[in-house]
């Protein structure tokens, strides 16, 4: 068993393959340990190939014919924290990710979204192949809130919207270097949306329990105010009228999935704005038209809240936008909190 260190990726990926070993498996993903019964001082041989895409981390990793574990302990998770998760969509062979005392079976076209805050046991079978995606935690909250439900399960690739995603993955990492810039950012941000829509997709058609029936109707309100972003007098209350419900309810949903559906609405609006400010030169709006057109009554309102949750400035997310790689992405913290700090 080599335990492995927690060393980041550097900020340059690399483009070509490059020999797998425990402590590339390191450098690229979070620290864990490897466990394996055979090869040279416990070195799993394959390849790695990185590329970056709009502040996402794509690895393709080919296993070779080792076969070998990887386990983040809860004493791991502990000594050497990470807050990202990572999407792994699997190209050849099979694996199994062993959570919370249930094993997933994940075959090849499938997809698993893990959550490095919590401990798990992944066995790799020979000649696995797969394209990994770190996210930045931040990312996948301003779009789903809720993550128990959704991470350390296999979602089928083979039809619906999940195949359209697993397809669209595949085909960015293999144009990244074609794509730069605010391109790249956009891009990025597509394919998150589809992850989330093909990970709902399957969480919803899982069954009737109450818990699902809440995830269902949280995910139908955010649909609505998604398509709704442009109309200034929307109110959480308007959403209620518009969907049937009363504004105790409303709350309520949004609640018990850890935010306030005030705040989710600016979310949504400011990751509105976002894409707006990365589009290409000849349709570039002034930062006030992006504003309004993005549902903010007050300019001011929109700067300050704006700068809470990507870190500067409107003005500079514009600037920023055209340097591969860079799209001002949101810096940790709540809606909730975003909310606050807007006001």
């Amino acid at each position: 068993m080599v335990m492995l260190s927690s060393t980041r990726p550097s900020q340059e990926l690399t483009e070509g393959y490059q020999r797998l070993t425990s402590s590339l498996i390191s450098t690229t993903f979070v620290t864990q340990e490897l466990r394996t019964s055979g090869g040279p001082n416990g070195v799993a041989v394959g390849r790695l190939r990185r590329r970056a895409l709009g502040g996402l981390e794509m690895t393709r990793s080919d296993a070779g014919d080792a076969a070998f574990r990887l386990c983040r302990s809860s004493e791991v998770i502990r000594s050497c924290p990470h807050d990202d998760l990572f999407l792994g969509v699997l190209l050849a062979s099979r694996m199994s990710l062993e959570r919370d005392c249930s094993v997933e079976h994940i075959l090849a076209g499938d997809m698993v979204l893990m959550d490095t805050r919590k401990p798990y046991l992944i066995e790799i079978a020979s000649g696995v192949e797969v394209l990994w995606i770190r996210i930045p935690r931040a990312r996948i909250q301003s779009r789903m809130l809720v993550l128990d439900d959704f991470t350390g399960r296999t979602v089928s690739g083979d039809r619906g919207i999940a195949h359209v995603a697993s397809q669209a993955i595949l085909a960015s990492f293999d144009a990244v270097p074609t794509i730069i810039g605010a391109q790249a950012s956009l891009l990025g941000d597509s394919l998150l949306d589809l992850l989330c829509n093909a990970l709902a997709d399957r969480t919803e058609g899982a069954g009737g329990s109450p818990t699902l029936q809440s995830l269902v109707t949280l995910r139908r309100l955010q649909a609505y105010i998604s398509a709704n972003l442009t109309d200034e007098t929307m109110t959480p209350t308007s959403v209620a009228v518009a969907n049937g419900i009363s504004p105790r309810r409303l709350n309520e949903v949004f609640a018990q999935n850890g935010s306030a559906v005030a705040a989710w609405i600016i979310e949504r609006r400011l990751e509105h704005a976002r894409r707006m400010l990365l589009a290409p030169r000849p349709y570039k709006a002034a930062i006030s038209a992006i504003a309004y057109a993005s549902g903010f009554k007050n300019v001011s309102h929109f700067n300050r809240a704006f700068k809470a949750r990507y870190g500067i400035p409107p003005s500079e997310c514009r600037t920023a936008s055209g340097e591969a790689g860079s799209g001002c992405n949101p810096i940790l913290g709540s809606p909730a909190d975003l909310f606050k700090t807007a006001r």
